[in-house]
């Protein structure tokens, strides 16, 4: 079993799903939504957005969430972070504004190339 970085965990979610990223209108806006407005506003808002892709920004980070163990149904995650204590959801915030962060960086250097 080899070990791996938080990093190396990021990267791998988003290189998975770089397709589905590279289609959406807000991949490279999410960290500083998520700055802006904080964790669950800035889900619903993407939820809202891409309702109609059953495969979407949402849904992975929901997942990344998932597997990280801050929620345990990525269909109820953004009700579990509304109704978890105040530390869960900053450490979720954390997650996702680091994920984002990478969904952002290997976003944009694939559509460079």
């Amino acid at each position: 079993m080899s070990l791996k970085t938080q990093n190396q965990e990021r990267a791998a979610c988003v290189m998975e799903n770089i397709e589905i990223l590279k289609k959406s209108d807000y991949s490279e806006k999410i960290a500083s939504y998520i700055l802006t407005n904080g964790l669950l506003p800035t889900l619903a808002f993407l939820k809202e957005k891409e309702k109609e892709k059953e495969k979407s920004s949402y849904r992975i980070i929901c997942k990344h969430l998932k597997n990280k163990g801050m929620v345990t149904k990525v269909e109820d995650a953004m009700k579990e972070l509304a109704e978890c204590d105040s530390t869960k959801l900053r450490l979720a915030t954390r997650e996702a504004l680091e994920l984002a962060n990478w969904i952002r960086r290997l976003v944009k250097s694939e559509s460079e190339e």
